[in-house]
C-alpha cells in the first residue's frame, strides 16, 4: 500500500471512529435530557420562519435544545443561535459531488464545539411533524467542509437520533444511501445519505466506487 493510500485509510478510520462517537454521545445526551425534561414534543418545538419574530423564536428553541443537552456533554464552547457577537465568519458547505450546498438564511458555523473538535454547525426543527435535523462537522470550519466526508446529517424522529441513509428509519424516505451518497449524483444534498453507512458499515468505500448498497455490494474491489 502506498503512503497516500495509508494516509487516506487512516483518515477514514478516524472519521468512522469520530462519527460513531458523536452518534453515541448525542444519543445518550438526548436520552438523559428526556429523563429530566420529558420527550422532545414537550419542549415546545418551534419552526422558525421568514419573519424576524419567527426567526428569533426558531433560534430560541435551537438554543433550548442545546442547553437541555449541555449537562451531559463535554463542551469547549457554545455560540447561541442568533447571537451576532459570535456568529462570525460562516463557511460554505459542498455536497459530495462538489455542488455548493446553500440554505436560505442559514449560517453554517461551529455553534457547539465538543471536546474532540466535532461541531454542531446547524440545527433544523419542524413543529408540524415534531421532527429535527442535526448537522455535525467533524473538524469544525476546517476543509473540506463537504457532506459525506467531514460533514454528516442526522434526523431526530420519535425522540431518537437517526443517521441518514437507511430507508426504513428515514421519516421522509428521501435520504437513501443509494440516492444521496454517490460521487455520480449531481445534487446539492448529495452526502445526506452517508452517515448510516459510515456508522454501520464502518468504512467510506463510497468514495471509491458508485455501486454500493446496504442490501448488496458493500466494498469496492
Amino acid at each position: 500500500m502506498t503512503l497516500p493510500s495509508l494516509v487516506q485509510s487512516h483518515k477514514e478510520k478516524q472519521t468512522v471512529a469520530q462519527l460513531k462517537k458523536f452518534y453515541s454521545t448525542i444519543s445518550n445526551a438526548m436520552l438523559l435530557a428526556y429523563n429530566e425534561h420529558g420527550p422532545l414534543e414537550d419542549w415546545g418545538i418551534v419552526d422558525g420562519g421568514s419573519s424576524e419574530e419567527e426567526y428569533a423564536e426558531g433560534n430560541a428553541f435551537k438554543n433550548k435544545f442545546i442547553y437541555n443537552l449541555k449537562p451531559y456533554l463535554n463542551i469547549l464552547s457554545f455560540c447561541e443561535f442568533g447571537n451576532s457577537s459570535c456568529e462570525k465568519e460562516p463557511y460554505s458547505m459542498k455536497s459530495l459531488d462538489g455542488t455548493i450546498h446553500t440554505l436560505a438564511g442559514v449560517k453554517f458555523l461551529p455553534h457547539l464545539v465538543l471536546a474532540d473538535g466535532s461541531t454542531i454547525n446547524h440545527l433544523w426543527f419542524s413543529k408540524a411533524s415534531q421532527y429535527g435535523e442535526i448537522y455535525v462537522d467533524l473538524n469544525g470550519a476546517k476543509a473540506p467542509n463537504t457532506l459525506g466526508i467531514d460533514i454528516f446529517v442526522f434526523g431526530i424522529f420519535e425522540n431518537k437520533l437517526i443517521p441518514y441513509g437507511l430507508t426504513h428509519i428515514d421519516k421522509f424516505k428521501q435520504f437513501r444511501f443509494e440516492n444521496l451518497c454517490s460521487l455520480k449524483v449531481k445534487n446539492r444534498m448529495n452526502g445526506y445519505g452517508c452517515a448510516a453507512w459510515v456508522i454501520f458499515e464502518e468504512n467510506m468505500q463510497y468514495l471509491k466506487c458508485n455501486d454500493l448498497s446496504f442490501n448488496g455490494k458493500k466494498k469496492c474491489k
